[in-house]
């Protein structure tokens, strides 16, 4: 459920709007605009903003379950090496953010179509493909981004 549009907002409300828990301990503004609790969903209609002094009141209106926008696309298993997983079969469903029909550097992935959970990553990379169970002709990595593409490596043919 979204953040109200206008009254006052507590820092246990928008921490409980990025993770969907209570917090255990303090919350820290910095975390909070930062994406240390959760990352920042694109998707929401409202962005909190990222420049300083920081403002609770940017929250206002912030979405973390708002989806659309998302385009669908396969990966493979993982490996440590781009050339791994070069013509691996891509049949786990992902979405990301981009304009183009598969990841390219700068989008985000996610595990679930409405933008809520980042692909994880522990410097891995995958192989990708716009038809399940294709071939990868391409890979991608987050290397450990929180579904951030920083590299596309393209297969040889």
């Amino acid at each position: 459920m979204a953040l109200p549009s206008s009254g006052p907002l507590s820092f246990s409300a928008i921490y409980f709007e990025l993770t969907g828990s209570s917090p255990e301990t303090i919350v820290k503004m910095g975390k909070l605009f930062n994406g240390d609790y959760a990352t920042i969903n694109p998707n929401s209609p409202s962005q909190p903003s990222s420049s300083t002094p920081y403002s609770l009141n940017s929250f206002h209106g912030y979405d973390q379950n708002a989806g659309g926008g998302l385009t669908l696309f396969f990966r493979s298993t993982d490996s440590g090496n781009s050339g791994d997983v070069c013509y691996t079969q891509c049949n786990i469903p992902q979405w990301h953010n981009g304009a183009n029909p598969l990841p390219d550097i700068g989008d985000y992935v996610y595990d679930d179509p409405n933008g809520t959970f980042p692909l994880q990553s522990g410097g891995n990379y995958w192989g990708m493909s716009e038809v399940e169970g294709d071939p990868a002709y391409s890979t991608f990595t987050t290397f450990k981004q929180f579904g951030n593409v920083i590299d596309v490596f393209f297969c040889g043919f």
